[in-house]
């Protein structure tokens, strides 16, 4: 049974977690983050002890959890006890780099996060994977009773696919509501004109399926209208993204038969 953690890292992720397993009575012993001020911050709300060294953690505990950038795990492991069962909340490292630790995994919680915004942990799916049998029963039971009842087993090589298919639905989305935005800004229309827009199209979409609740010019072939807009984008990347998401779509529907 898991009842006593640390925590490495401090940002969105770290945070996120720490709260969440601090209200469901998990003792947080240390939080680490290179900048011992974001430890302090975060360690504060959590009653934890706040460390900027890699050796100051307390050993006295039952699941290391690393929440760091993807590049600076390995530079994180060489410093943790090879004893203590470890996971690390990624989408696209595997498992592999954690192999030198006796029982040891991955938490991966599939949602956007960031540190001001309040989200339902309990409707987010996680994404596990173990080296051991017995530990992923272990893992999944710690996170039921603390975190999400929504889990799902996968290898490496699934959640690398899931986590690209999260930047391409999440990531680039954001980028070109960015665009949007640009063009309204510059007629002095704000953003928010689009939501309705935005979530009845993200409704469709589960409802009906992408493929099938695509609507606009180029569902429609109308390459008037196609041509127009595209010489009215003055930014060469984006007007490049317009011309070959349309060519997507159009390549798309000629699927459906």
């Amino acid at each position: 049974m898991i009842t006593k953690i640390n925590i490495i890292g401090a940002g969105n992720v770290a945070t996120h977690l720490a709260k969440v397993l601090f209200a469901n009575q998990i003792k947080i012993t240390t939080i680490y983050s290179k900048q011992l001020s974001n430890a302090i911050q975060l360690a504060n709300k959590v009653q934890a002890i706040p460390t900027h060294h890699l050796n100051g953690f307390d050993t006295n505990v039952d699941l290391n959890i690393i929440c760091v950038k993807d590049d600076a795990i390995k530079e994180v492991i060489k410093f943790l006890p090879k004893d203590i069962p470890l996971v690390h909340t990624s989408g696209s490292v595997e498992i592999d780099v954690l192999s030198d630790f006796k029982q040891n995994g991955i938490l991966y919680p599939l949602q956007t996060f960031s540190k001001n915004r309040t989200i339902n942990m309990a409707e987010i799916p996680f994404l596990i994977e173990t080296n051991t049998t017995f530990f992923r029963d272990i893992l999944t039971e710690f996170c039921h009773k603390n975190l999400s009842t929504f889990t799902q087993i996968t290898s490496s090589e699934l959640r690398k696919k899931i986590h690209l298919s999260a930047v391409i639905s999440n990531n680039f989305i954001t980028a070109l509501l960015h665009e949007s935005e640009k063009i309204l800004d510059k007629e002095g229309i704000d953003l928010k004109l689009l939501k309705p827009l935005l979530f009845e199209t993200l409704q469709k979409a589960f409802e009906e399926s992408p493929l099938h609740s695509q609507t606009g010019p180029a569902k429609r072939k109308d390459f008037d209208v196609i041509s127009k807009q595209s010489e009215m984008i003055n930014h060469s990347k984006l007007k490049q993204i317009y011309n070959l998401i349309t060519e997507l779509i159009i390549e798309q529907q000629n699927t459906i038969v």
